[in-house]
């Protein structure tokens, strides 16, 4: 049978298709309102939600207020990108609260810089904080500022050294404690620590020292601690 003499209709190239399917998200995306594309970036990694800057004029400062912040460092080769892109977030992000603020890197000789991203985070009502602080080559203190946080809710720090306690602790709001690899000085230190802890209900500690108490030292491997009222 000859089918020459058939017609077939056109179709529609599939790469058209596809281009107006994203054309059709791109237009629900600008049509969010503000708070819903904020939540939005919250959700992806900190770099992803800044590089959206570059979408269109509306996008372009959307990241200065998104609630969550994650640092992490990725070696000495690109410390200097690394310790760049850490300060220039915290400088141009606006005065609104942060939710959560994760921090993972090599301290190395750069403590004051590091003491300042977390006061910084501090000043910003943090209530979830995360730190993991490693290859301290000089004395590392937490900032005071830290210790009395009213809105804190969880701390999780990382930290191979000694905590250094300022003379005053009230974390009126934490209810969740994680150490790990933290060495503490002195019984009275701890004590202090642990009385500033009011509405606690769930202590971790995980390979942390107690020296110097009673003339004795003392590894905790892991341990747990739950308090439900």
């Amino acid at each position: 049978m000859d089918g020459s003499g058939l017609t077939q209709q056109p179709k529609k190239p599939k790469l058209n298709e596809e281009q107006d399917v994203v054309d059709r998200n791109i237009k629900c995306l600008h049509n969010l309102l503000e708070e819903i594309l904020r939540y939005i970036l919250s959700l992806l990694p900190t770099k992803g939600a800044i590089r959206t800057s570059v979408l269109c004029k509306r996008w372009e400062y959307l990241w200065t207020s998104i609630p969550n912040l994650d640092f992490k460092g990725s070696g000495l080769a690109k410390r200097n990108q690394f310790m760049n892109f850490v300060e220039r977030v915290l400088l141009l992000r606006d005065s609104s609260d942060i939710n959560k603020f994760s921090l993972s890197c090599d301290v190395l000789r750069d403590a004051s810089h590091v003491s300042a991203w977390i006061s910084a985070a501090v000043r910003r009502n943090v209530q979830q904080l995360y730190i993991g602080l490693y290859n301290l080559r000089e004395p590392f203190s937490l900032p005071h500022s830290l210790f009395t946080c009213m809105t804190l809710t969880e701390l999780q720090l990382e930290m191979p050294c000694i905590l250094k306690l300022p003379p005053t602790i009230c974390f009126t709001n934490l209810k969740n404690l994680n150490f790990s690899y933290v060495t503490f000085t002195k019984e009275h230190s701890t004590e202090k620590l642990f009385s500033g802890l009011p509405v606690l209900e769930e202590l971790e500690l995980e390979n942390c020292y107690w020296v110097n108490l009673k003339g004795c030292e003392y590894f905790c491997s892991k341990a747990s601690f739950n308090s439900y009222s």
